[in-house]
Order: C-alpha cells, then structure tokens, then sequence
C-alpha cells in the first residue's frame, strides 16, 4: 500500500482532522486521531453492550507483547483481554488492594498463568514493573519481597527467578497426558 493510499484512507476515517492541502505531510496520526480513534471504539463498545448487555472483549491498542513465563505474546493479550472482559462485565472485581505491599493506589491486576485470566493478583504498578523486570534487575525485586515478606507462603515468594522457567509449556504438556 502506498503512503497516499493510507493517508487518505486516514483522511476519509478522521474527516474533522483533515489538515489544510499546504501542510499535508507524511506522519503518523496526532494525539486527536487517537483521541477520536479512542471514543470510536468506546462509542462502539457500548452499542455492543446496547445490543447483547455485554462488554465485548477489549481491542488491545499497544505494541504486541514479548513472551512472559512460558507464555507467548499472543496469549499473554488475550489474557488481559479476558481479565478486562470480566471486570467490564461485572463478573470479577477490580482490584483494589496491593496483595505485595498493602498499598490502595495505582493497583493493577497481574497473571502469572494466562490460561486462567480470571485469577489475576492485585500488584501496584510499581511492583508491577519490577515482577517483570526480575531477571534483568534482581536486585529490585529482591528487595520487594525481603520488604513485605511476612510468612514466606505469599504467591510471589515462589516465583521463579530463573528466565528459563516455562509455566506456560509445562501446563500445555501437562493437559495433553
């Protein structure tokens, strides 16, 4: 596809953002396209939502993902696609406080198995981002869990430090027997 092509097949998506013929360049889409594109979707969710009296599952707007924990990049979105389905929906609740640090603000849900989405642990983004980053910076993650260990039998005491760990192909395996 040409680059004229896409841009005025962008044109005809965003007419309000056509910009004047003598500054037509070639660039990515403003902050208003995707503020439009945004409540597009949104506007269409809810006639979704009108129509069925459910959420449809969420599009996933962000660069795809890497592999996670055994799990590719596919199925770690879907994931979050079903967790997002849920609570949309009604059927799981938003989490609201941090199982790692008690902590009440910026709480997100995290899934260690994507194959059930609908167990996510409630994490801070804080610790969110260093669960992730564990085998490329240990020492933060490390530091997390000496801080709010309290028993030694917390989910995330278990968690394997070794990248290699492959939680995802090992419940594969184990379903197929």
């Amino acid at each position: 596809m040409t680059s004229t092509t896409a841009d005025s097949r962008q044109a005809n998506l965003f007419p309000e953002l056509e910009p004047p013929a003598s500054t037509k360049l070639n660039r990515a889409p403003s902050w208003k396209a995707s503020r439009v594109k945004l409540a597009r979707i949104e506007a269409e969710r809810e006639a979704f939502r009108e129509e069925y009296g459910i959420y449809p599952l969420r599009q996933w707007l962000y660069p795809k993902t890497g592999p996670y924990n055994g799990f590719t990049g596919d199925e770690r979105i879907r994931g979050w696609q079903v967790t997002r389905w849920f609570v949309d929906n009604g059927w799981l609740e938003r989490p609201h406080v941090c199982s790692v640090t008690g902590a009440t603000s910026n709480v997100v849900g995290h899934n260690e198995n994507y194959y059930e989405p609908w167990r996510p642990f409630a994490i801070t983004r804080k610790v969110h981002m260093a669960l992730h980053q564990r085998f490329r910076r240990p020492a933060w993650w490390k530091k997390i869990v000496r801080e709010n260990t309290q028993t030694g039998e917390e989910w995330y005491c278990d968690l394997s430090m070794d990248r290699s760990n492959d939680l995802g192909s090992g419940l594969i395996t184990s379903s197929i027997r």
